[in-house]
């Protein structure tokens, strides 16, 4: 037996091509942020990290919040899959957004038009976002939790999807523009798309771990971290080179992304985007 699938009987998990990810055990984690692969473990919020079998050893010792405050994750893709392909899935998806946008993405700011603009969707409580390469073809999509899901997981992947794909709302804005955004939150991508810039996020809403992933995008990336995460989008910058930059961003009291701030003051947004 693998030491993924001795955390798998340990752990409720979420399962991904080549890890596992899990609610931190060292800090109340309410989205699953603590990343497990075979030899392994580091945890996306808090930095907790080392080996997997010793997890595995002393996972009874280690103090954890009681399972019952978290609903265990299912991935809906691997039920979709069993009648559809992904192709299908995005389609009646966005079949069923054109009949009724998202309630969810219009509190986020993001107007009916935009949704049917990115061809997203809703399927069951599910956003569904797809994910095209630079060809603009549908390789994969995203079910992002909406309203009434209880899911710990806030981003869902199909089973075997290559989790350092990038999401983009256009790749042709990315070959036009002299500069890229790069950000980690796919409703973030989205609402910079909304002031006409060029911007892709990773689609699991977590900070990239391999840059190599950005070799075929030779301009300019300036990553804007959310409140408190300059740190470590100045690391990611540094490995890029000549490429890599930073926006650093003063958030207004009660904002912490891009998007808050989208909803709070558009002008103000616009202004830093200038800058």
């Amino acid at each position: 037996m693998s030491n993924l699938d001795r955390i798998s009987e340990l752990l409720e998990v979420v399962q991904y091509q080549n890890y596992v990810m899990t609610c931190c055990l060292w800090h109340d984690d309410r989205r699953p942020s603590l990343m497990i692969r075979e030899d392994t473990y580091y945890c996306l919020a808090c930095g907790a990290h080392g080996k997997t079998i010793n997890l595995i050893n002393n996972l009874s010792n280690i103090p954890t919040t009681p399972r019952t405050k978290f609903y265990k994750s299912h991935n809906p893709f691997t039920r979709w899959l069993h009648k559809w392909d992904i192709l299908e899935i995005v389609y009646i998806a966005n079949k069923n957004l054109r009949k009724s946008p998202s309630e969810y993405l219009r509190k986020r700011g993001i107007p009916d038009k935009v949704q049917i603009e990115l061809s997203l969707g809703i399927l069951e409580n599910w956003i569904i976002i797809p994910i095209r390469n630079e060809y603009d073809k549908i390789v994969s999509a995203v079910a992002r939790a909406g309203d009434g899901n209880l899911s710990s997981s806030k981003y869902i992947l199909p089973p075997d999807t290559d989790s350092t794909l990038i999401y983009t709302p256009s790749w042709e804005r990315i070959k036009q523009s002299d500069k890229v955004y790069a950000i980690f939150g796919i409703i973030d991508a989205i609402t910079l798309y909304m002031y006409d810039v060029a911007s892709f996020s990773t689609i699991t809403g977590k900070r990239m771990t391999d840059t190599s992933i950005l070799d075929k995008i030779r301009k300019p990336i300036i990553f804007i971290p959310d409140a408190h995460e300059e740190v470590e989008a100045m690391k990611l910058a540094n490995t890029l080179g000549w490429r890599g930059r930073c926006l650093f961003i003063d958030y207004p009291d009660g904002t912490k992304d891009i998007n808050d701030i989208h909803n709070c003051n558009h002008e103000l947004l616009k202004n830093i985007l200038k800058g």
